[in-house]
């Protein structure tokens, strides 16, 4: 069998030379430096800042009580009309709760801005970050200060 022989390259048109970045006539109304504005639908970013708010107002109304944890038990157990000393574990806690409100509201923060600026839907961001809150605090009540669980579950069964 014989080789076939190469056709020759077609000749492309020459292209324009690409215009440098430096001469560009920049647009005042694109803005220098400026981000891409987000397209995404104002009512969820305004809801998404709204929760994110009242996540930040939960937590500056909640220190005293969570640095003061202990107190704070003894006072919600008055209010169940249920005699109770909580032991000084529950500062602790106290600690830990409010550490861990911090360090989720912040991430919650990160995650729903990167989302409203991407032009997703953010709104449900805040929310998750509020349930897994709570799914912490109860689970640092629950390990360490475990005679208030024993009480507040004796109470309810009473109740029933």
């Amino acid at each position: 069998m014989g080789k076939r022989p190469i056709p020759p390259l077609r000749q492309l048109p020459e292209m324009p030379p690409s215009p440098d970045p430096a001469n560009r006539v920049l647009d005042p109304a694109e803005g220098i430096g400026s981000a891409p504005r987000a397209t995404g639908h104002p009512v969820d970013r305004v809801f998404t800042i709204v929760l994110l708010g009242l996540g930040l107002f939960q937590l500056l109304d909640s220190i005293q009580g969570y640095l003061d944890f202990r107190v704070a038990l003894n006072q919600l157990a008055t209010e169940f009309g249920l005699n109770y000393a909580a032991p000084a574990a529950a500062t602790q806690a106290g600690y830990w709760i409010l550490a861990s409100n911090i360090v989720l509201l912040v991430l919650t923060a990160v995650v729903a801005i990167r989302f409203v600026r991407r032009s997703r839907i953010a709104f449900y961001v805040p929310l998750i970050g509020y349930v897994l809150f709570e799914i912490v605090m109860v689970t640092i009540v629950m390990t360490i200060v475990p005679s208030f669980t024993h009480l507040m579950s004796g109470y309810l069964t009473s109740t029933q």
